[in-house]
């Protein structure tokens, strides 16, 4: 039987191990808060002595690898921590503001942006607006003891989570706002040029001071970064190649360049079949959720077209699948195994957090089921 380094190695090859790897706690892949409260009394485990708060404010802010290990995760990940040099405060408004002057409130049930710095910047504006501080040593202390003990102290395979929520097709939108950005790139071309460079410069700065201390310990880096909606991508793919290829390529080779060894893990939500192509292109070795419902996003196809290029993460349902009956689990486990997962390639996990409304025994039995289904020979 391999250990879950081995298993996961495997896939990443595009060879079959003996069970399809899983995974939970990644940046893409964690549990709402009140359901992994519950799912964790369902197991028998005290969150308040296995859980641990990594994202404080928002609706999926543990990680518990006792929980983890008890549903079959391969997985360890390390997240960035917060910076000494800066500290979110509430504006007059009762809005969380972030080191970047973003400003978030609830609405409903979620943390939603409400405030954008530069929704009315100009360029003179935008010329004079500084980034943060990357290389604040509150964001890697501790991060390379810890994953050193995973490492040397575990089976997992041990990656690092997305450095900053949101990469640059979305910070720019956090900044500008989604409209005025996508109106931006047909009017304003110097505008969002410039807006687009300031950030890229920054995520580069941010992820390689992040990697330093850990990159001996983990496999790949994780990105987060949302081109698709449910229906079609937000911009075309030649617009992507316009804005948006040469900075993604940029920050994806600085960190190979430097690290040789690490993969480039992608998280884009919805359907975004063609600009996975795109993606391939600027470096991407891991591809992430492959939403099943969205438009033009059938599992084989895209394995099909794309799996001896990239490896596929996530596929799970999450829209339906999840909240029904037990039978349409297991049939959803098993659908996305035999289409995604022969000759490796694949890595079971869902297809995004899973929300609150999932029933308890559902979540629990997701992982049974890819156990029992992915087992090699499929």
């Amino acid at each position: 039987m391999m250990t879950s380094r081995e298993r996961v190695e495997a896939a990443l090859a595009h060879r079959e191990p003996d069970f399809v790897p899983v995974d939970i706690w990644g940046s893409a892949s964690r549990i709402n808060t009140e359901l992994y409260m519950a799912v964790a009394k369902e197991l028998g485990i005290d969150p308040q002595k296995t859980g641990r708060l990594i994202r404080p404010g928002s609706d999926t802010q543990y990680e518990d690898y006792a929980l983890a290990d008890m549903l079959g995760s391969d997985f360890r990940h390390i997240n960035i921590g917060k910076p000494k040099g800066f500290q979110s405060y509430k504006d007059e408004n009762g809005y969380a503001i972030d080191e970047w002057g973003v400003g978030r409130s609830l609405v409903g049930l979620y943390p939603t942006i409400v405030k954008h710095p530069l929704a009315d910047a100009g360029m003179e504006e935008l010329e004079a607006f500084q980034t943060p501080h990357a290389e604040d040593p509150g964001r890697i202390e501790g991060l390379g003891e810890l994953a050193r003990h995973y490492y040397e102290d575990t089976d997992k395979y041990v990656t690092a989570c997305s450095a900053h929520s949101g990469q640059v097709f979305d910070i720019c939108q956090y900044l500008r706002g989604t409209e005025q950005f996508l109106v931006d790139l047909y009017e304003e071309e110097e505008f969002a040029r410039l807006l687009i460079q300031k950030v890229s410069d920054y995520l580069i700065r941010l992820n390689l001071y992040y990697l330093e201390p850990i990159a001996p310990y983990i496999g790949w880096v994780e990105f987060t970064s949302d081109f698709g909606a449910q229906h079609a991508p937000f911009i075309s793919n030649q617009m992507f190649r316009d804005f948006f290829k040469e900075p993604y390529t940029a920050l994806f080779s600085a960190i190979k360049q430097k690290y040789p060894h690490l993969k480039i893990f992608l998280h884009s939500c919805g359907s975004v079949n063609d600009l996975i192509e795109e993606f391939i292109g600027c470096g991407v070795d891991v591809m992430n959720p492959i939403q099943p419902l969205c438009d033009h996003m059938d599992s084989a196809a895209l394995k099909e077209r794309y799996g001896d290029r990239v490896t596929f993460h996530g596929a799970i349902d999450i829209q339906q699948a999840i909240n029904g009956s037990m039978d349409e689990v297991k049939n959803e486990v098993g659908r996305r195994i035999q289409a995604l997962a022969r000759g490796g390639g694949y890595i079971l996990s869902a297809a995004n957090h899973i929300q609150r409304n999932a029933p308890v025994e559902n979540v629990i039995a997701m992982f049974r089921f890819a156990k029992e289904l992915g087992k090699y020979p499929l």
